[in-house]
């Protein structure tokens, strides 16, 4: 039997036509049979790292986007880039791990619950002192000095304004994983793997 030879073509010997063929194919691969584990916690990184520069977190342009530690206390546990702004993240929010937020002084921590449908709560919570009055006091106006007078209380519109920016941080965090997400299986990254393959004349990925 005559054995059949199969001539194949580096992608920078082919057609502009046939190179076309190839990088449609190389992104079919790239958006199924390739996509792994390894692409997931690469836009988790993305998201992770990008939710940290818009919270503020010390130290997050201190490291690329491979070795960022992760923001304290919080972790991006979920996202679905076919829905707009589907992100789960879990964790608690204060003034430490999240500066850039707009505090008020009686709110004390913000607590994100994320869930298996890649959504996200998020509960801003008041500050809450222990009271310092002599005893007795349950039946009397506190003392003037007591702890639990010195913050003033939190307002709707503050608890709002607290949860818009969580929100718009997550947002983009979320839109930012949705661009490496493009990227990833996009016509410039699948030529930059085309160059490592062989082709059939007319664009065919041969595997």
């Amino acid at each position: 039997m005559q054995e059949i030879t199969i001539q194949l073509f580096d992608f920078d010997e082919l057609s502009e036509a046939a190179q076309e063929r190839a990088v449609d194919a190389i992104r079919e691969q790239l958006a199924g049979p390739w996509w792994d584990s390894g692409d997931i916690d690469d836009i988790t990184a993305v998201m992770t790292s990008t939710l940290a520069e818009k919270l503020g977190t010390p130290g997050w342009d201190s490291y690329g986007v491979a070795d960022f530690p992760g923001i304290p206390d919080v972790r991006v546990v979920g996202w679905d880039i076919s829905r707009g702004g589907s992100i789960a993240v879990t964790g608690i929010l204060t003034r430490d791990n999240a500066p850039a937020l707009p505090w008020d002084e009686g709110i004390d921590r913000v607590e994100l619950a994320g869930y298996r449908s890649d959504t996200t709560t998020v509960t801003p919570h008041d500050m809450v002192l222990d009271c310092t009055c002599t005893p007795g006091h349950y039946l009397l106006a506190h003392d003037e000095d007591c702890a639990a007078l010195s913050c003033a209380p939190v307002t709707d519109e503050q608890r709002d304004d607290l949860e818009h920016a969580v929100r718009d941080a997550l947002h983009d965090a979320w839109s930012a994983g949705g661009t490496e997400h493009d990227y990833k299986t996009g016509e410039q990254w699948a030529r930059e793997v085309a160059a490592n393959h062989q082709f059939t004349e007319d664009g065919a990925f041969y595997q």
